[in-house]
């Protein structure tokens, strides 16, 4: 695959696309009516595209300090990182939604990727839960834990295993758990104990107040399954997480109290 210049963009492109949806692409989308903002960080900007039916998501990656300039020179564009982050989840058997083109011109730097719209954020998901009978919600638990057990045992790290990074999709009586936002996902030969820690912490920071304790097991118990070495040590890492948990539960707490004086 050939880089090619479209309004003095640099792409490229990685699945066939109609000549209109790149060229809309590499221009001003921040006033094209069929381009739709949606919740990002601060240091994004997301859009809902709709070209003849069909939704994409175009990710624009801002600038976040002077040094990503040199941070790009070493590993790459913000959306280069994302796109190797989306294809180390495909390549090992894990879902990510596609990125069909990227594009950079000076500091602006973007993706377009496939939609995702059928799924629903795993916060939503938890939420639910309890209106489900028993054995749907252990499946899903059992589910959810053996695919973040394997996301490890396979040695890759996600730099922002928030809930509203893993998408689930119910379609056809199957649940596919997908991860976006890619782009520190990072694949190591073995992973780092911190980089481990990171990530479960996160995904704990959304159970409090939606996930019940005998739930929280049910999926701890089916992430231990894919890491024996873990489960060996079961005590230790559970001391580890639950102390790093309730420190950031803290943290907040207190940010919210001084943002409410």
């Amino acid at each position: 695959m050939h880089p090619k210049i479209v309004n003095n963009f640099h792409i490229e492109i990685f699945e066939p696309l109609d000549k209109e949806i790149i060229e809309t692409c590499c221009s001003d989308v921040s006033q094209n009516q069929q381009f739709h903002k949606v919740h990002s960080s601060i240091n994004t900007h997301v859009y809902r595209y709709a070209h003849n039916d069909i939704d994409y998501y175009y990710k624009v990656f801002l600038q976040r300090k002077w040094s990503e300039n040199l941070k790009e020179k070493l590993r790459g564009s913000r959306a280069h990182r994302s796109l190797n982050g989306h294809q180390v989840l495909l390549e090992h058997g894990f879902s990510a939604p596609k990125v069909l083109l990227l594009g950079k011109k000076k500091d602006y730097n973007f993706i377009l990727m496939e939609s995702y719209d059928h799924a629903i954020e795993l916060e939503k998901c938890l939420l639910e839960i309890y209106t489900w009978d028993e054995e749907k919600r252990q499946r899903f638990l059992q589910e959810l834990g053996t695919t973040i057990g394997k996301l490890h045992a396979s040695g890759i790290f996600h730099g922002d295993l928030r809930w509203r990074n893993i998408l689930i999709d119910f379609a056809n009586d199957q649940t596919d758990i997908a991860f976006i936002d890619n782009e520190r996902t990072t694949l190591y030969k073995n992973l780092p104990k911190r980089k481990r820690i990171k990530n479960l912490v996160q995904l704990y920071l959304i159970a409090p107040g939606k996930v019940e304790v005998k739930e929280q097991k049910i999926f701890w118990e089916y992430y231990l399954n894919e890491n024996p070495q873990i489960a060996q040590n079961k005590a230790y890492w559970e001391k580890r997480i639950t102390s790093k948990t309730n420190k950031r539960l803290d943290k907040k707490r207190k940010k919210r109290q001084k943002k409410n004086k």
